[in-house]
């Protein structure tokens, strides 16, 4: 792993850690100001000057390129969850969806709230960035996959793929040649991508025992990581259009929710309710670290990570 790394992580304990990975211990951290305030997912810009956090209510975006990081945008008009937050490759806006259905845009040049669309037949569990920055694709709590046409600010029609089996994790290869979900009964769903836009359904896979909580395509584009509430997870060669079962990580004793990808793709990091960070090595499967990452029986639910140099 690089060692220009900027690795995070949120946990039950109302906390977000930064940590010094190749020590293997926590440098700093982020104490968030409510009892009830918790990071359901974190993600880092490219230029790792800012960190999202979607919280419970709100979107939080901290200032992370000094020491010591700092509180720049709150943006608290939800109702509900947010469970996932991005931002536009220069920094110019940030993205959040929560579980109210609402998908919002906020213009970080302007340090204000841009526009928002409403699905109000559904929460939003999932969403991304198409790489042509002018699409969010959005998974629903009913089975659909979702897309909001940013320059027509519109969104298309749904597109179901298994009715009321809530859509959990969405992931996009970097260069839009095929995209994955993950859902609640197990499965794994692939589409190449014609064009880098019409979706082109795979064989539907059954991976996991129960929900998967992430999927994830590396920056290779030649390995899907699923995490699972079966306490596993698994990775899948994506070659051609075809998917095939690789290997199982074990090692997490409870919820794996979330992981990531190295930017030369050979490690996988994944944090789980055990209240564990571990670090993998993609090729072989081998656990090569494990972080004690909260206070007892406060797990880890989300983590970030920018290694690009």
């Amino acid at each position: 792993m690089a060692t220009n790394v900027t690795l995070v992580t949120s946990s039950y304990d109302h906390n977000i850690k930064f940590w010094d990975a190749l020590r293997g211990e926590s440098v700093k951290m982020i104490e968030l100001p409510h009892e009830k305030q918790i990071a359901n997912r974190l993600e880092i810009s490219f230029d790792r000057s800012l960190l999202a956090a979607a919280c419970t209510s709100s979107l939080r975006i901290f200032d992370i390129a000094k020491e010591q990081p700092s509180l720049s945008y709150n943006f608290d008009s939800f109702e509900s969850n947010v469970t996932g937050a991005g931002f536009q490759r220069d920094c110019k806006w940030a993205f959040a969806a929560s579980e109210e259905g609402s998908i919002k845009i906020f213009d970080l040049r302007e340090a204000g709230f841009q526009r928002s669309q409403i699905c109000k037949d559904s929460p939003i569990n999932a969403i991304v960035l198409h790489p042509n920055e002018a699409e969010l694709y959005l998974g629903d709590q009913n089975g659909n996959i979702r897309i909001y046409d940013l320059q027509a600010d519109k969104m298309r029609p749904k597109i179901p793929i298994m009715p009321d089996i809530g859509i959990r994790s969405i992931s996009m290869a970097p260069n839009a040649s095929f995209m994955c979900a993950g859902d609640s009964a197990g499965y794994l769903h692939v589409w190449n991508l014609k064009n880098g836009e019409e979706m082109v359904p795979l064989p539907k896979v059954s991976a996991h025992e129960d929900y998967i909580l992430k999927c994830l395509i590396n920056p290779n584009l030649d390995v899907i990581a699923t995490c699972s509430a079966d306490k596993t997870i698994k990775l899948w060669k994506y070659q051609d259009g075809v998917v095939k079962e690789d290997k199982t990580l074990y090692g997490h004793t409870k919820s794996v929710w979330d992981c990531v990808f190295s930017c030369d793709s050979e490690f996988l990091l994944s944090v789980s309710s055990d209240a564990t960070l571990k670090i993998w090595q993609v090729d072989n499967g081998e656990l090569i670290r494990s972080l004690a990452g909260s206070q007892k029986d406060r797990g880890m639910i989300s983590i970030a990570l920018n290694d690009f140099n």
